[in-house]
Order: C-alpha cells, then sequence, then structure tokens
C-alpha cells in the first residue's frame, strides 16, 4: 500500500493521493417494493428456489430467538410518542389484516375506542387521525417494507392467497391492559408481525384460513420469508394451527442504508431513539446510527469487532447501545497492523455526547469520536513509539481516506495517536507531547507526499521552468513537426503579419529602451536578440521554426530580464502566490483582488502587459481590430512564461483559480511548475467554480498530468516528491 497527497468532498479541503481500487465498503439503498399484481410475471422479483423451507417449530437464522437477531426492545411505543410518527401505516387491502382487538371498549388508551380496520375501512384513506386508530397497520418501517415485498413474492407462487397480517404494533386494550405480548416482544416496536395465509375470496375473508393445518404450505411461506429479507423468521403450530411471526432490526425508514465493513458484515442505519437524543443526535447524517444489539462480538475485520469500538457509559462503565463508525476507518486499522506487524488495540472509538461532554477538553478538541469518524490507538509493543505509529497510518490510510472523497486528520499523543475521516487535512500534536505541532505537520505533509509520487525520470533533454536567473541556459524543446514546416522563419508572411510589421518592431524597441536602463548580467546584444526573437516573428503556428524561435527568445527575454517577477523583491518570492487563465477575467479578479499575490502584481507584467493585451488598429477600414500578439494569427508563448516562472518563485501555498477545462489546459504548466518543480511549495490550493466544474475532473485531469509528469520530468531539476494539493469549491 502505497501513499501520497490532498482532495474535497464538499467545499472544504482533502488531500489527494492515487485513487485505489477498493471494493471492500459500500453503502447501498433497499427500496420498498409497491405492492404489484405480478401483471408482469414478477420477472422483477428475487428467486426463492434455492431457499429452504422452514418446518415446524424451526427458525431462520437457525436456532434463533427474535432478540437474538433482531435486537432487543428499546421501550414500548405508545400513540402519540415521536417514535410512534415513524411508524408506516399498512393501506389498501392486497394484504389482510385481521383485527381482533376491535371488540374491546377502549385501544392505546381509557379514551381512545377501538375501530375495524379490515380491507375497506379508513385504511383506504390518507386521512391519518382515522387510520391511527388501527394499531395492526401501523409498523415500522423495515417490517412493511418486508411484508409487501412478501405478498408479491406469495402472489407469485399463489395467486390465489392472500398473506394475513394477524398481529402488528401492540397497544393496551380494555382486555390486556399491558398487550397480550410477552414484555420484551418486538411487536411493541412494530418491529414484528404474526401473519398466515388464506385463500383470497371475495369479502367478508374468513376469520379462519382453510390452510391453516397445511404445514408444508406454512413451510414454504417461510422460506419466502426469509427471500423478502426478514431479520428473524419462526414457523410455530398452535391449537388455531400454523402461523409466522416474523421480525426485523431496527431501521431508518423504508428505505434502508446498508453499511458494508471490510469483514462483509452489514449494518442498518436507524433512527435516533427519541428517549436518547442527547446521547446521539447528531446534524451530519455522513456517520449513520446502528444498533450493536446482539453483535458486539461479530467482527468487523480479521482483528477487530464490534465492542471494540462502542461508547462506554461514564458511570456504569457498560457499553452504549448505539454507535457511529466509518468503515475506512476499519480498513485503516487492518493495513496499519499488517504494515507494523503488530496488533493496534483500540483505546476510544465512538463517544457518545455524554462521554464527550464528560472528558476534558483537552481530550475532545479537534476529535470526531462522536460522529464515528476517529479512533484513538496504541501498538501493544513497546518498540513502536507513537510518532512511529502516526507515520505509518499517514502512509498507509492518506491514499486511501482520499480515494473516498474525505481526508486524514492526524493527532500524535502522549499514549498512542488519534486519527479520523475528514474533509480538511489535519496534523497536530496534544500539549504533553514534545514535538511541536508544526514541526509534527511537515512531517506528516512530507510522508504523505513520497510513495507514488517520486520524480523518477531522468529525462533532462527537455526544458524544464526555472527562476529568473542570469545563469539561465534555455534547452530547445525536440521538435514534433513531421514533413514541411508551415511556418518557415523567413517564409512567405501572412497578410496579418506584414500589415503589424511596424507595430511588433516599435514594442520591440519600446522594451528594450525600457530593459537597457536596468542593470543585467548579460550583453546588450543578447539581451536584445532574446527581446526581438521574442515579439518580432510572426506566425499563426505553435510548432515549426518560428514558434521554436518565440520559445527560445521569450525564454531567455523571461529568465534573464531584470524585470522581476516576485512581489519580494529582496527573498525573491511570491509568498502564497494566486494564479488564474490569462482570459478569464472573472478568475483574474478572485486571485488579484486585495490582499492576493497575483503576476498583474510584479514589475515585468506592469512592463510586458501592454504588449501582450495590445490592439492593432488598421488604417483599412474594412479590416477590424486584431490583438498584435494571440490567437488566432500571432500566439505568443510570453504570458504563459511568465506565468510558469512567477510560479517557480512561489513559496508556501499558492492558490489556483479554475472556472472550466479551457482553464486547466490553459494552466497546465503552472501547475506542472507547481506540483513538479517547485521545491518551495508546501501545498497547492485549487479553487474551482462548482457551476462550471466538479470535483471529480479537477482530480481526474491533475492525476492524469502528475502520472505522466512524475515519468517524464527531470529529477535533477525537480522536487522529489510531486506536491501534495488540495480542492475547495467556490460559486458564482
Amino acid at each position: 500500500m502505497h501513499v501520497i497527497p490532498f482532495v474535497s468532498a464538499s467545499s472544504s479541503s482533502a488531500m489527494w493521493l492515487p485513487i485505489v481500487a477498493l471494493t471492500l465498503l459500500s453503502i447501498t439503498v433497499v427500496s420498498t417494493l409497491p405492492a404489484a399484481d405480478c401483471s408482469d410475471g414478477c420477472l422483477s422479483l428475487p428467486s426463492c428456489d434455492k431457499i429452504t423451507d422452514i418446518s415446524p417449530s424451526e427458525t431462520f437464522p437457525p436456532s434463533t430467538t427474535a432478540i437474538e437477531a433482531c435486537g432487543r426492545l428499546e421501550r414500548k411505543v405508545s400513540r402519540g410518542d415521536t417514535d410512534f410518527q415513524k411508524f408506516v401505516q399498512l393501506k389498501g387491502d392486497s394484504l389482510v389484516i385481521v383485527n381482533e382487538e376491535e371488540t374491546n371498549t377502549w385501544c392505546g388508551n381509557e379514551t381512545r375506542s377501538c375501530v375495524k380496520c379490515q380491507n375497506g375501512q379508513p385504511a383506504a384513506t390518507d386521512d391519518r387521525e382515522n387510520v391511527d386508530q388501527c394499531a395492526d397497520r401501523l409498523m415500522s418501517g423495515r417490517l412493511y417494507s418486508r411484508l409487501k415485498l412478501l405478498q408479491r413474492l406469495a402472489n407469485r407462487e399463489w395467486p390465489n392467497r392472500r398473506i394475513r397480517v394477524l398481529e402488528a404494533w401492540e397497544e393496551p386494550t380494555a382486555t390486556s391492559t399491558n398487550g397480550i405480548h410477552p414484555a420484551s416482544s418486538l411487536h411493541y416496536e412494530g418491529r414484528s408481525a404474526r401473519i398466515d395465509v388464506s385463500v383470497a375470496v371475495p369479502s367478508p375473508v374468513p376469520a379462519v384460513p382453510d390452510s391453516s393445518k397445511d404445514s408444508q404450505l406454512f413451510s414454504r411461506l417461510g422460506a419466502l420469508a426469509v427471500c423478502a429479507g426478514f431479520d428473524h423468521t419462526s414457523h410455530k403450530i398452535e391449537d388455531a394451527g400454523n402461523y409466522l411471526t416474523v421480525s426485523v432490526r431496527k431501521q431508518k425508514g423504508t428505505h434502508g442504508r446498508i453499511t458494508t465493513f471490510p469483514s462483509g458484515a452489514t449494518f442498518l442505519e436507524v433512527d435516533t431513539p427519541h428517549s436518547h437524543l442527547s446521547d446521539y443526535q447528531q446534524s451530519d447524517d455522513s456517520s449513520p446510527l446502528f444498533d450493536s444489539d446482539g453483535y458486539s462480538q461479530h467482527h468487523l475485520s480479521s482483528h477487530y469487532r464490534v465492542g471494540d469500538f462502542l461508547s462506554h457509559h461514564p458511570l456504569t462503565s457498560q457499553p452504549y447501545r448505539y454507535f457511529r463508525l466509518r468503515p475506512e476507518l476499519i480498513y485503516c486499522l487492518e493495513i496499519v497492523h499488517t504494515a507494523v506487524k503488530d496488533n493496534i488495540r483500540v483505546i476510544s472509538g465512538y463517544w457518545t455526547i455524554s462521554e464527550d461532554n464528560n472528558r476534558p477538553s483537552n481530550e475532545t478538541k479537534n476529535r470526531m469520536h462522536t460522529a464515528g469518524r476517529g479512533l484513538h490507538v496504541e501498538t501493544t509493543s513497546s518498540s513502536i513509539q507513537p510518532s512511529d505509529l502516526a507515520t505509518t497510518i499517514a502512509e498507509e490510510c492518506g491514499t486511501y481516506f482520499v480515494s473516498t472523497g474525505q481526508n486524514l486528520g492526524i493527532i500524535l499523543l502522549n499514549n498512542g495517536v488519534y486519527f479520523d475521516i475528514r474533509e480538511t487535512f489535519l496534523a497536530s500534536t496534544s500539549f504533553d507531547v514534545s514535538i511541536p505541532s508544526q514541526e509534527f505537520h511537515k512531517q506528516i505533509v512530507e510522508v504523505m507526499s513520497t510513495a507514488d509520487r517520486r520524480i523518477e525520470s531522468s529525462n533532462c533533454d527537455s526544458p524544464s521552468p526555472s527562476i529568473q536567473s542570469a545563469s539561465y541556459k534555455y534547452n530547445a524543446v525536440p521538435s514534433q513537426l513531421t514533413g514541411v514546416d508551415p511556418c518557415p522563419l523567413n517564409g512567405q508572411s501572412s497578410d496579418y503579419c506584414s500589415r503589424t510589421q511596424l507595430a511588433r518592431n516599435t514594442w520591440v524597441e519600446t522594451l528594450w529602451q525600457t530593459v537597457k536602463l536596468k542593470y543585467f548580467s548579460q550583453t546588450e546584444a543578447d539581451m536584445q536578440l532574446a527581446i526581438k526573437e521574442c515579439l518580432e516573428p510572426c506566425a499563426q503556428c505553435v510548432q515549426g521554426e518560428t514558434w521554436q524561435t518565440k520559445l527560445a527568445g521569450c525564454n531567455r527575454f523571461v529568465h534573464w530580464s531584470p524585470l522581476l517577477l516576485t512581489t519580494d523583491s529582496e527573498q525573491l518570492i511570491n509568498r502564497n502566490a494566486t494564479f488564474y487563465a490569462q482570459s478569464n477575467r472573472f478568475t483574474k479578479e478572485k486571485a488579484c483582488g486585495a490582499g492576493q499575490t497575483c503576476i498583474t502584481h510584479t514589475e515585468m507584467f506592469s512592463v510586458l502587459a501592454p504588449a501582450i493585451e495590445a490592439i492593432h488598429y488598421s488604417t483599412d477600414a474594412s479590416l477590424n481590430s486584431e490583438r498584435l500578439f494571440g490567437m488566432p494569427h500571432n500566439p505568443t508563448p510570453l504570458y504563459d512564461l511568465m506565468q510558469e516562472t512567477f510560479a517557480m518563485h512561489a513559496s508556501g501555498n499558492p492558490t489556483v483559480w479554475l472556472s472550466s477545462k479551457q482553464d486547466m489546459a490553459a494552466l497546465l504548466d503552472v501547475f506542472k511548475a507547481l506540483l513538479i518543480h517547485n521545491t518551495q511549495v508546501e501545498m497547492v490550493t485549487i479553487q474551482y467554480l462548482n457551476s462550471g466544474l466538479d470535483e471529480a475532473t479537477v482530480i481526474r485531469f491533475l492525476e492524469n498530468a502528475i502520472s505522466h509528469w512524475t515519468h517524464s520530468s527531470c529529477r535533477s531539476m525537480s522536487r522529489s516528491n510531486a506536491a501534495p494539493y488540495q480542492l475547495q469549491a467556490f460559486t458564482d
């Protein structure tokens, strides 16, 4: 596993490293299947042929109880509760509702009368006030979606039969003030239903199904229930006949958001229990809440179980039932475990808000335990220091975190390492660690800038960008031309080149008069020739002899020139410089606003801008005004070379502003200078317009370029590794 540098999951920044192909972790959504009459032959339904029937007294999973498979009852849900409002109503008559409570004098509480809720009664309406009165039509979202799917499967299997719901949510009645089920029954949370199957006949439906004694039919129904995705199915026989009890785990809504961990273990997102809002409520739902009940010993990966990450009550030390945990953290632990060849112990995983509030502020600062995004770990070996562990985590997990659209946060502690998955990169130390945060940050950045981004090539034939220097020597770009040169230096001039000859010569002389007033190391003849070769030749080609002459002259002039491309004339650097594409006035305003350091603030630009932007006005009224230097008639490399050289003088954290794919292409040489050649760059920030570009497009463009550059750039003229970069979105 190799690691490299930083990307954004939103408008925040994050570190970028090459995308890693991983299929271990996923989040999927299981949609509720609508009721159907199988007019399409039920071709869209899953095949249940290979699922074993459930014989009487058997369960699925085998030898388990509903509570073991689905988790304990949290609390009985009563009418009016917040949790009651999350129940889903089973409308219509595709399933038969057998309402045995309707003969009671009251249901729910002594002030509420019991009503019919069989087919055709208020269940067919959207009037919630009436529908709420029927308990057996109310249930959790997961139980609802599984029952609807089971009805479709049964309809395919037995077109003349329907599923009957005997019991769903259970509430007190006049004859059973505590409910008819055991106190721990999942019926009280709307997570269990008792069902059977009947022949479909015109209303009224018989009270007792004619198939109740058919154990074989119910065994097959049990198989269909497993196929429909119930978490627990039990086939029972009582005096009245066969029936199934089907139960489900807690789930948020009818659309199950499933998170898969490296071991293949899956967890459903659950609603925050209303009775424990103060412990679990989060405004950010990017880290789902899971129910650990019955699963604390389940493996999330080869070396880690659910119980390793649970929060513990500050008074009883008992683990809390619910938890948040990003699966990326588990994957990271496993690869670090392999890398250090030693056990990595989890000191702290998920924290409830209560646990977080009971800890000292120095332990909670910059940590993300309550979001399930952070872990505090240590090694069991005394030979591995916390700083070594931190380095390994940065090396092994940085790439992976970024491949998920996030970034790494890491804090060096005196008793281990805290790390998390976040939007913005962080590397710091706790107050009781001897290594200063700034030094640790620099070390981690360097670590994450190494593997897979090393400049490996020894190809130094092509020119490399350079700072301004009297000793600069230009290496000509090898010609890519084959065949006849379309733009030879002394070839026949175009009409445009002929009529603008005098104007170009005037700019050559004007620039020379400015430059010669300053001190420079080259001879006057060499400097004057460089200016002449840069501005005097004219052709519409960006290849061939004329273009090569322009490149040579402009490169020598820009690098030899006494006109500086730096805003700090003493240190010759551009601290936190900003860049934009020449033709984009919108990003220019962003890059060159108050407090920014862009090329327009340099001496060279102020002198050359009039020439670069010069317009030629013809004496012929029939001709339009035309750019003297630029597309389409006379492209010049001068502006791009100035930006590239300005980039080579950048230091710290330069910023590049983009609003389109055209901007990315126009600034390709700037990116190469900043990411590959400039050793003073710590981090490149890329601001992209979110209405014109998306994060994936920018990443793909840069990573393809970096991959090429690391294998083609001159190692002696480059950084040891490509610089890290971070993305930040901005709006119009």
